[in-house]
């Protein structure tokens, strides 16, 4: 759709006829060139000619406004509307332009460029304009909602007339530039010739109400839509629906109110689909026994559920993120395969664990419990099934259906490993299937990245790391590398050695911050190893120039046999020790503690914590007690520093008796912290008589 736009000035003659675009603004000047040519007649000039010149000018202007009168088709609606912006004085004065300016209109959307961009939005008194680029992924998914907007926000008797807008910034530098457009797509509100970042969700719902909410002093926002639960009716509201979206939130946690209008948003565009998903939130406050029950571990917490059953959500957390989220929650979490050449694209190109299920019938048990296992480990694996036998049968060499088939991604397989393993226990249950996915996640020496780091949490794990590169072009140097790590990889994983091993590559510069934990960040070799013993028990290789199996092998002979010492993340030992109790860093854990010919008692702390500051005077007390004693008293910043997994830590302050002739079982002191209770419990350990082991 375009709308001609005709602009003319005579500032010469005194009047300026702004842009015209609708009869009742041509009638309106029409009358007043009229009333300017009769006082013309009764003033008095000091020729004729000059007078001549000055009626030939507006005669000139009238003729254009006749012709704009006699083109012009405008129906009674938009006659009423041209009232309207008269009454608000929409109209501007543009001097100093005469010509044609072209305004084209998309879906209701105005286009606006550089000619026209500041004609139109200096005539509006609130306009919503959208900054995008043509190759901008969410810009072509804002585009409908955008549009859907714009057709909602024409006008009717609930929604106010309010024009959107759109600009390509990839085109209009000049206009991106003026305004600063640095990120697509970027929304600006111009309202009364200043503008202002548009803080709406980006659905057409969300844009709708922001700008109701911007023109209308008396606008009311529409009643929530996220319904509430408590306690009694959690169980039963949850059990029947499909699908739906959990938040537990506390009143007090920013998180949760910054996270409260996204999902407001989110829960409104759910519910007008066709096939709603609800979404409801519990005060964990006001509910502290269900928040407890459902082990709530902080706020917000979101989760998914189907009929009542509980999967993670680990989604984003903006209005189109979540609805997107929600939506492909809703999908099958395994595809329909009836073709062969869709199982071998499969197997060809899955860049994750492919599992592919082979039913009798898609109505069984069995396919039930595939699903909700599936349900499960959204995102984890690759989910296919099918009920056609001569499928499974050509592609994967299946001779019987009713078994799950698990593949790892062609390139990663090796010879040492069978190209599928099966599992046929057809009875059981969708735990089960987890657990077998589960232990079969990682190939013999896998590709670790920041996206799988969850399936790499078995240890002892040994990780290489070099210029690690999967795509086709890089594949083939990265196996060089990879096929040393292999040779060892089979000698600890299910073969010759009792001590079983994980096995991965990683990138290095994906990894950087693991490989300054190691102290390999300046390493000058092409491959870094490193062995992790657990999470904060990791070793280092030395960095050597020629990396091979050989290499490799006896590295990790070393940290079994206990020949090196670990990396810990470490602050500087002190220089000199001042006061009564010692300071113990990382690096000085075992020198201090563990090789200690003497009791030790060790205050575990983080230095913002205010109970650990509370009870630093007990702390001191008790240091000088035993100063001088054959019981030593420490401390350690344990925010800042790694120990040993032994010393578990679950909060802060943590205190430990570590006794002489058991330092790798240390006992933990629960209780009240005050000075009394902690010597009682000091003293009966001395004497040999540990107090029970239990978390606080």
């Amino acid at each position: 759709m375009h709308c001609r736009i005709i602009v003319v000035s005579m500032k010469d003659s005194g009047l300026s006829i702004p842009y015209i675009y609708r009869k009742e603004h041509i009638f309106m000047y029409i009358q007043e060139v009229g009333a300017t040519l009769r006082s013309i007649g009764k003033r008095t000039m000091k020729d004729s000619t000059d007078r001549m010149l000055v009626i030939m000018r507006y005669l000139v202007i009238l003729n254009i406004l006749a012709v704009c009168w006699a083109s012009s088709e405008v129906d009674e609606q938009h006659l009423r509307a041209a009232k309207e912006d008269h009454a608000e004085s929409e109209i501007p004065i543009v001097e100093g332009y005469g010509g044609t300016i072209d305004i084209k209109v998309d879906s209701d959307v105005l286009i606006l460029t550089n000619d026209n961009f500041d004609i139109i939005v200096n005539a509006k008194p609130i306009i919503l304009v959208n900054f995008y680029a043509t190759w901008c992924g969410h810009c072509k998914k804002l585009a409908p909602e955008y549009e859907r907007a714009a057709t909602r926000l024409k006008g009717s008797d609930k929604v106010p007339r309010i024009p959107l807008a759109k600009v390509d910034a990839s085109v209009e530098l000049d206009i991106a530039n003026r305004f600063g457009i640095t990120g697509y797509p970027t929304l600006l509100v111009f309202q009364k010739g200043v503008h202002r970042e548009y803080e709406g969700g980006m659905t057409a719902e969300a844009i709708v109400e922001e700008m109701k909410k911007l023109t209308d002093p008396n606008y009311k926002p529409p009643p929530t839509v996220v319904k509430v639960l408590v306690m009694h009716n959690f169980t039963i509201a949850l059990a029947r629906e499909k699908l739906a979206l959990v938040e537990f939130y506390a009143p007090w946690c920013g998180h949760c109110k910054q996270l409260e209008p996204e999902l407001e948003r989110a829960a409104r565009t759910l519910a007008s689909r066709p096939d709603p998903i609800p979404v409801f939130k519990i005060d964990a406050v006001a509910e502290k026994d269900l928040a407890k029950e459902e082990n709530i571990p902080g706020y917000p917490t979101l989760f998914v559920t189907r009929y009542g059953v509980k999967f993670r959500y680990d989604g984003p957390r903006d209005e189109s993120g979540i609805v997107d989220y929600m939506i492909d929650q809703g999908k099958s979490p395994s595809e329909y395969l009836e073709r062969q050449p869709q199982l071998k694209n499969h197997v060809k190109r899955t860049e994750t664990t492919l599992i592919v299920g082979a039913f009798e019938s898609l109505k069984s048990k069995f396919f039930e419990r595939f699903l909700e296992a599936a349900n499960f480990e959204r995102g984890n694996f690759t989910f296919v099934h099918t009920d056609k036998f001569d499928v499974v049968n050509a592609v994967l060499g299946l001779k019987k259906m009713d078994i799950i088939a698990l593949l790892q991604p062609e390139w990663l397989r090796s010879q040492f490993e069978t190209v599928r393993l099966v599992y046929n226990h057809a009875k059981a249950q969708s735990r089960d299937l987890q657990d077998w996915f589960h232990a079969h996640s990682v190939p013999l020496v896998g590709h670790r990245t920041r996206k799988n780091l969850w399936k790499y949490n078995k240890y002892p794990m040994v990780v290489v790391y070099y210029d690690v590169n999967f795509s086709h072009e890089y594949r083939a140097d990265t196996q060089i590398t990879r096929r040393h790590v292999l040779m060892v990889a089979r000698d600890y994983r299910d073969y010759h050695s009792d001590e079983e091993l994980t096995f991965a590559v990683s990138n290095e510069e994906t990894f950087m911050d693991e490989l300054e934990m190691l102290k390999l960040a300046d390493s000058p070799a092409d491959v870094n190893v490193a062995f992790y013993a657990s999470p904060k028990e990791r070793y280092a290789m030395e960095p050597v120039d020629d990396f091979d199996a050989g290499v490799l092998r006896k590295f990790i002979e070393d940290v079994l046999e206990g020949k090196l010492k670990p990396v810990r993340k470490s602050q500087l030992a002190p220089k000199k020790q001042t006061g009564l109790a010692r300071i113990v860093v990382g690096s000085t854990f075992e020198a201090e503690v563990l090789k200690e010919k003497k009791d030790i008692f060790i205050f575990f702390y983080a230095p913002d914590c205010g109970h650990c500051k509370n009870f630093m005077p007990d702390f001191k007390k008790i240091a000088k007690k035993y100063n001088g004693t054959n019981l030593k008293v420490a401390k350690l910043d344990a925010a800042h520093n790694e120990f040993p997994d032994e010393f578990a830590i679950t909060g802060y302050p943590t205190l430990f008796f570590v006794p002489t002739g058991d330092k790798k079982n240390p006992v933990k002191f629960v209780g009240e912290r005050n000075f009394e209770n902690v010597i009682d419990f000091i003293e009966k350990n001395r004497n040999g008589k540990s107090e029970p082991r239990s978390e606080l």
